[in-house]
């Protein structure tokens, strides 16, 4: 089986056993989101989605850096771990016990800095949106600019979980428009990243 494959399989499987192994392990310490005015799903459920995803997409990507078979850039794979790291242990604390709006904002832009200085996720240029077609390039702005950008993306799909599934198959389908788009860009590393997290 080809790597392109074997990759976001593996995510899959090691997801689906985390889930297994999580959800219990949720259920017991109360680890759970409760139906409210805005959650409209029914019943206690676990919040083991997220950490699972995170398990299975970040195993996978460490152990093809492990093996010698990167799926991307090791700085850029390495970036995103912490990154995620930090949003998921946020993520975890604040389902617990609660945080303030203003911890959660700072870890968010914390992340984002990570994934811009350590993974070179920087938002350099909008595009051809003049007249002329010229580049239209941020210069200064493009780290506050991607940093408002992922921020809102982050707290976007945050307001989207009340309802069971959506955020999921929102996240779902962005990332496989993702990998359309930088299939076409012929950029391997991405498409790969995002078959293992879209598999995962």
């Amino acid at each position: 089986m080809s790597a392109t494959l074997l990759w976001p399989l593996a995510a899959f499987v090691l997801t689906a056993a985390a889930i297994a192994v999580l959800r219990p392990l949720a259920l017991r310490i109360g680890l759970t989101d409760k139906p409210n005015q805005r959650k409209q799903h029914s019943g206690e459920i676990p919040l083991v989605g997220g950490l699972a995803i995170f398990i299975g997409a970040t195993a996978v990507l460490f152990g093809s850096v492990i093996l010698n078979r990167p799926v991307a850039p090791v700085d850029g794979i390495l970036a995103w771990v912490v990154a995620c790291t930090l949003l998921i242990a946020v993520g975890v604390v604040d389902d617990m016990r609660g945080l303030s709006p203003g911890v959660r904002f700072a870890a968010e832009i914390v992340a984002v800095l990570i994934m811009i200085y350590g993974g070179g996720a920087l938002l350099t240029d909008l595009g051809r949106l003049t007249p002329d077609e010229s580049i239209v390039t941020l210069g200064w702005l493009a780290v506050p600019f991607t940093v408002f950008a992922a921020v809102g993306i982050i707290n976007a799909f945050n307001m989207c979980d009340g309802l069971d599934g959506l955020s999921g198959n929102l996240a779902l389908v962005t990332l496989l428009a993702f990998g359309i788009a930088d299939g076409l860009w012929a950029d391997s590393g991405r498409v790969a990243v995002t078959n293992v997290i879209s598999a995962a």
